[in-house]
């Protein structure tokens, strides 16, 4: 396969996998550029709670944040409903190997097809669920660290990921506030 980078990031939504203390976090990140963020989680409760505390701190966020505009931070059940359309899904479940492997299936099943696809894992490299995809050009760590009070954001290949994803990450994640790190 050929990975084709996505269009329209600005306006397209992103998919947060994961509504506990990181995914809900990373929602709020990534709410703050206009557009909408969709958050998923298995857990009802788990997904309303962590749409509630993104939408609860975004405007303070947004103060500090020189350019920021606020998204819209939604709970979806339903999982192809959250990646439909999604230029970035973020995966932030539990670390569990072999959940996170059932995942990528998932995700490579319903995503489309120039959606960047990314792991915020702390403990597994992305190589370690690169054959869950069927295109790990796509495929990357996206360690975020406690945002927003601490924006350090770690960019990591699986190695097979198309460079020009990496490169295109750089480029955009400052602009959420965030600092990047190759």
């Amino acid at each position: 396969m050929t990975f084709t980078l996505p269009r329209d990031t600005a306006t397209r939504p992103i998919a947060v996998l994961g509504a506990g203390t990181l995914g809900r976090r990373i929602a709020l990140m990534l709410a703050t550029r206009g557009a909408e963020v969709r958050l998923w989680a298995r857990s009802a409760a788990t997904r309303d709670a962590g749409a509630a505390f993104a939408t609860e701190h975004l405007p303070a966020l947004l103060s500090r944040l020189p350019d920021g505009r606020a998204g819209r931070i939604v709970a979806v059940g339903d999982l192809a409903a959250a990646l439909a359309g999604a230029w970035l899904v973020v995966e932030s479940v539990p670390e569990d190997l072999e959940l996170k492997k059932a995942i990528f299936r998932q995700v490579d099943a319903l995503a489309d097809a120039d959606a960047i696809l990314a792991s915020n894992s702390s403990s597994f490299a992305s190589s370690r669920f690169a054959d869950s995809v069927r295109d790990p050009a796509r495929l990357l760590n996206l360690h975020f660290l406690m945002p927003p009070d601490i924006t350090p954001v770690e960019l990591m290949s699986c190695g097979r990921t198309d460079p020009a994803v990496i490169e295109r990450l750089a480029g955009l994640l400052p602009g959420w506030g965030l600092t990047p790190y190759v």
